[in-house]
């Protein structure tokens, strides 16, 4: 899974954009998104049903004050001045992206170490 997220001028021209591929999920990634996810409602989540993904949405929000830390994990190089000029929506997809790959990596699929 491919992961970007552009840094804006004051001017709205892009002035950075970080990109990473295949990352490595940490420990601490992992139980972020465990305290604010409910794995439940994700696994029967009716995208057609707004309410369902209102309320899933809703979960993600909990976790704001968690993005930035999140993000730059994920992006080492990326200074907090950059974090502060990316652009909220960009971030909000960029971490459900993060959720959805963190899930996949705790239930083990597509793992490329998987013991049997």
């Amino acid at each position: 899974m491919d992961f970007k997220l552009n840094v804006y001028n004051d001017d709205g021209s892009v002035r950075k954009t970080f990109e990473k591929h295949d990352i490595r999920i940490s420990t601490g990634i992992c139980e972020d998104v465990l305290r604010y996810v409910d794995f439940e409602k994700l696994v029967s989540l009716d995208t057609s049903n707004d309410a369902e993904v209102l309320s899933m949405v809703g979960g993600l929000m909990k976790m704001r004050g968690q993005y930035e830390g999140i993000v730059r994990r994920v992006f080492t190089d990326m200074s907090a001045e950059d974090y502060r000029d990316t652009d909220m929506q960009e971030v909000s997809g960029l971490i459900w992206d993060i959720v959805q790959y963190a899930i996949t990596q705790m239930m083990g699929i597509g793992s490329k170490n998987q013991k049997g």
